[in-house]
């Protein structure tokens, strides 16, 4: 999403003044008029009223009683940002995967449009376009602090106690936002709590134990081969996942070796 793009103007002039939008994309009120100039649009009727607020399911977390729930709450742990404030929680991905973005705010019955991002000098000195999402309301970020899921989560963050029939999704959204899947192996880096809670889980659900090792100060456990039952329980038939790694998990998990 850019203030540069003619349908991204059309769409958010419907509901946004100029300094509303320039706001909402990170830009000046006097690129949105150039770019609008520059379509040939007219001006937004929209009257700027302060503040946009976007509406969002603030009981979202209160039950976690959905596939969708247990994922992004195991997303949410993994890769969100609790506003210290305790007003919101934004999660943040790189542009080619806004998609995961927006099947979260889809299931939390949020309408606020993603938003663009850029992170300055990131590997090898290269800005990354991302976009965002804010989940807000004082309600949500509450129910999240009950499951352990609070603003220094980095440090302290703990594997919440859910529905085991509901733990594989949430331990899928952990692997989507933190762990990595590749062709011979899979792995995840988190906390003391999470790693312990993560590895505990999956031997419940499939007897294989995964293995543990220290990862840039931090836990990490991974599997390989002969745990592929893992991935499957993880990633097999599933109504929300980041594609990238459901992608990988297809071409390199999903079918059972031959014997």
């Amino acid at each position: 999403m850019s203030y540069r793009d003619r349908d991204t103007i059309v769409r958010l002039s419907a509901t946004m003044s100029d300094a509303q939008m320039a706001k909402f994309l990170g830009c000046t009120g006097t690129a949105i008029r150039y770019w609008r100039d520059r379509h040939g649009l007219p001006r937004s009727t929209a009257v700027s009223t302060g503040g946009i607020r976007w509406k969002t399911n603030r009981d979202f977390f209160a039950k976690i009683d959905t596939p969708e729930k247990a994922y992004a709450l195991g997303f949410i742990i993994a890769d969100g940002c609790i506003h210290k404030n305790g007003k919101a929680v934004t999660l943040v991905v790189k542009e080619s995967d806004a998609a995961i973005l927006q099947s979260i705010a889809d299931a939390a019955e949020c309408d606020a449009p993603l938003h663009p991002k850029v992170s300055r000098g990131g590997f090898g000195g290269v800005d990354r376009q991302q976009v965002a999402l804010n989940l807000s309301g004082r309600k949500l970020t509450s129910d999240l602090a009950s499951l352990g899921v609070r603003a220094n989560k980095t440090f302290t963050a703990t594997l919440p106690a859910i529905d085991p029939g509901l733990e594989r999704h949430m331990i899928r959204g952990l692997w989507d936002g933190d762990g990595w899947v590749g062709q011979h192996q899979f792995s995840l880096i988190g906390t003391d709590a999470v790693v312990t809670g993560t590895v505990e889980a999956i031997e419940r659900h499939t007897g294989r134990k995964l293995r543990h090792c220290p990862s840039n100060g931090f836990p990490r456990i991974y599997g390989g081969r002969k745990d592929r039952a893992v991935m499957q329980w993880m990633y097999a038939d599933v109504s929300i996942s980041l594609e990238r790694k459901a992608e990988a998990f297809r071409l390199y998990w999903s079918q059972t070796p031959r014997t």
